[in-house]
Parts: C-alpha cells; sequence; structure tokens
C-alpha cells in the first residue's frame, strides 16, 4: 500500500511541477501574439538610440509609416532576407553553424566582432530588449 502513496505522490509531484514550469514561463517570455493585430510604435532599439542621441544633445527622432506588405516589392523582401539570414526558410530561428563560425571568428580575433543571429533572434533583441533591462 506505502508504494501506491510514493507512486500518487510522485505523479501529483510531476503535475505540479509542470504547472509551475508552464505558468511561470508566461512571467519571462513577452506575449507575441499581441504583435499579431498590434503595430509596435518603436522597437526597443529605437527607443535607445534616440535615447543616446537625447544624452548628446541630438534632436533627432525616428518615426515610421507602416505599409501593407503587399505594396513591399517581393525583390526587396527577398534581397533583405539574403542580406540578412541567407538560411531563413531552412531554419526554426536558429542558425547552429552560422553561431558556431561565428563564436570561432571571435575567440580567434579575442573579441566579439562578428555575430550568427538570425532575422527572427535580430527581430526579438531589437523588440523585446528593454526587458532584460528592466529586470
Amino acid at each position: 500500500m506505502r508504494s501506491w502513496k510514493r507512486i500518487i505522490f510522485i505523479i501529483f509531484l510531476l503535475i505540479a511541477t509542470y504547472f509551475v514550469v508552464d505558468v511561470g514561463r508566461y512571467f519571462i517570455y513577452p506575449n507575441v501574439s499581441y504583435l499579431k493585430k498590434n503595430r509596435p510604435e518603436k522597437t526597443a532599439f529605437m527607443k535607445y538610440r534616440e535615447e543616446v542621441w537625447r544624452e548628446k544633445g541630438i534632436k533627432k527622432k525616428i518615426t515610421n509609416i507602416w505599409v501593407p506588405l503587399s505594396r513591399v516589392s517581393p525583390y526587396v523582401m527577398k534581397a533583405v532576407i539574403i542580406a540578412e539570414d541567407d538560411k531563413f526558410w531552412s531554419h526554426d530561428g536558429f542558425d547552429f553553424e552560422a553561431m558556431q563560425k561565428a563564436l570561432e571568428k571571435d575567440i580567434k580575433k579575442k573579441k566579439f566582432q562578428v555575430g550568427g543571429s538570425t532575422i527572427s533572434q535580430q527581430l526579438a533583441k531589437n523588440l523585446y530588449s528593454h526587458l532584460l533591462k528592466t529586470r
């Protein structure tokens, strides 16, 4: 009978742990579903640039105008993707090969200079890097 209690306790513990971890991730990761219908006014990177300019006494603001994707040339879209992340269509947001090559180059030069980030990683950094500063 003790073994049944132990098994039930272990199952309960596993379920409770899963629940805590699953709920906990909502406090850590940003809610990207918001971006489906809402356009960010400015990214964290844009706000950072404006802050640097303000500190230097430069009177400059970033403005952007959203246009429908249908008004953007498909050649421009392809050119940006190729220039920034030529393997965009073949990875799931992480290009581990590019990251490894970048790390090897950085180690060889003894400084962080080369990046291996994908468009997805750059977008996340530019949109949400302010979350890292507030934690």
